[in-house]
């Protein structure tokens, strides 16, 4: 944090009366004091880029309103550097800045000049919604994206975090777009691939109270299980599944806290198709 970037953000933030006529809130020192957990625990988070050509790690966090931080990645430096913030009034999740379908023209601009959320599109159920690298795709929890850019022993390698993490978030967007406009049951179910699924996958259907559809049984253990049609038998998750592994499994529950069992996570879950399909142990049970 440089004290240029302090004095820029009170300068254009730190006003009442002009942010009351942006509709934002004014930015105190307090408020930049606690960046760092704002940005550690975001509630939304963006990758963008700067004029420069730089790269900018956004994030908001819903606190009585909500805070826009903007990081730049100066990658030179080995440094993921503060750059302003402010805080808008209402709810972040109607913020274009931060809406998976807002488009980088029309999109709410940040105060701080330079910086624009990237555009995003929804999919069509016809779409290939998996990368050509899925396996290697992955994004990363906020605290754990910092510690790589930091950590990155060169530029290359920084910069290849970052677009693994725009690959991982779009993934992501477009995977819960393709959820959204499926079917809830029945053959017109939209099959999502295995290889997106995941922890934050798997937290978005609990909270949406959905159900999905992974992908196809295998067609000797459908007919094993005796379906009536093997050939077109979907692995399908939801919401009330979800919730009764995380009540009865979850670090929350009871039964884990008494017991000392190791606890389920989200992430956990989302593997259950390769725990299922490795398992060392396997019976067929009747319902």
């Amino acid at each position: 944090m440089y004290a240029d970037e302090i004095t820029h953000t009170l300068k254009n933030h730190g006003n009442e009366a002009a942010e009351a006529k942006r509709g934002q809130i004014v930015i105190t020192r307090d408020d930049i004091a606690n960046y760092i957990d704002y940005v550690e625990n975001p509630d939304r988070q963006i990758l963008s880029q700067t004029k420069q050509g730089l790269k900018a790690l956004i994030s908001g966090k819903q606190k009585d309103g909500y805070y826009v931080v903007v990081e730049e990645a100066q990658t030179k430096n080995n440094r993921l550097a503060f750059k302003t913030m402010y805080k808008v009034k209402g709810d972040i999740k109607e913020s274009s800045l931060f809406k998976a379908t807002a488009d980088a023209e029309n999109g709410e601009r940040l105060a701080f000049s330079g910086y624009e959320p990237d555009a995003q599109r929804i999919p069509s159920l016809n779409d290939p919604i998996i990368p050509q690298n899925s396996q290697k795709v992955k994004e990363l929890p906020p605290a754990d994206l910092r510690k790589a850019i930091i950590n990155a022993k060169d530029d290359k390698e920084r910069l290849a975090i970052i677009e693994n993490q725009k690959a991982g978030i779009r993934r992501n967007i477009d995977t819960k777009a393709i959820i959204d406009a499926s079917s809830q049951s029945g053959r017109d179910m939209a099959l999502i691939g295995r290889e997106n699924l995941n922890g934050d996958i798997v937290k978005y259907v609990l909270e949406s109270k959905k159900t999905i559809a992974v992908d196809k049984l295998d067609i000797q253990r459908a007919r094993e299980l005796k379906f009536k049609y093997p050939q077109d038998v979907r692995r399908t998750i939801g919401s009330d599944a979800i919730t009764h592994v995380m009540n009865r499994h979850g670090a929350n529950s009871i039964l884990v806290k008494k017991s000392g069992q190791k606890a389920v996570s989200l992430d956990d879950i989302a593997k259950w198709q390769e725990y299922a399909d490795n398992a060392d142990l396997r019976a067929i049970s009747k319902g």
